[in-house]
């Protein structure tokens, strides 16, 4: 067969090869997501053995925790990411006027809580940040919140920061380096994962951990290519005259 006509058709294959690599790599690098409001995960929640602590459950992808003496909580018992990694949930005050979501999540190997409308209803901060809670560190803030009213809250975790948003508004931007996380003593129980109110009841859902680790696409043996002598090879013929 003339030379020209081997030509495109090593194109083509080359050009499929690349399509399929580009196809690895992107599916690769996008996040895994466990929807932990979801069975089967949901059925690792377990209520906090709060000192008379209101009632906490979870159906029909909401977890539900009602106003105690004090503290209402649930903890997850999963495995759990502690870097690279977001969380992503919606919470609900429906009575009370202290902190709706106190979620606990991990920081490496420490852990620490972000509070949402505490101290009164409206502060919101990292608990605790160098021994100090959400009302006392850097990452405090304060804003307005309406009872019966859905927020959007999400929390990323980085090798270098620790960032969190409410209704994609950024409220908690903090370096790592520097700076020792913990939790108060009262929640340590929810530690690594978990969610509180204080003297509230609220409703949470759509609680979603996603990896945000870097997939690296497939080489080596993972990923086929073809072989310079697994290519087709086509033989010139010699003409012959006479």
């Amino acid at each position: 067969m003339p030379e020209f006509f081997t030509r495109p058709r090593r194109q083509v294959m080359l050009a499929l090869v690349a399509l399929l690599g580009w196809a690895t790599n992107a599916s690769a690098t996008s996040p895994t997501e466990t929807r932990l409001f979801a069975v089967p995960a949901a059925t690792l929640w377990k209520t906090v053995d709060f000192y008379n602590h209101g009632q906490a459950q979870i159906a029909h992808g909401q977890l539900s925790l009602q106003q105690g003496y004090d503290l209402t909580g649930m903890t997850w018992g999963g495995q759990v990411l502690r870097d690279r990694y977001e969380l992503e949930l919606e919470a609900m005050r429906t009575a009370g006027n202290d902190f709706f979501c106190g979620l606990t999540f991990p920081i490496g190997e420490a852990a620490a809580t972000l509070i949402v409308g505490g101290w009164g209803g409206g502060v919101v901060g990292l608990s605790n940040v160098d021994g100090f809670d959400a009302s006392e560190n850097e990452t405090s803030t304060y804003r307005e919140f309406q009872s019966q009213r859905w927020y959007k809250i999400r929390v990323k975790v980085t090798p270098t920061k620790v960032a969190a948003w409410i209704d994609d508004e950024q409220v908690v931007n903090l370096k790592r380096a520097g700076h020792q996380f913990s939790v108060r003593w009262e929640v340590e129980p929810c530690v690594p994962l978990g969610l509180a109110t204080w003297q509230t009841s609220a409703q949470f859902r759509n609680l979603r951990m996603r990896d945000l680790t870097p997939r690296k696409p497939a080489v080596g043996r993972d990923a086929w290519v073809p072989a310079r002598n697994d290519r087709p090879r086509w033989r010139r013929k010699r003409c012959v005259c006479r």
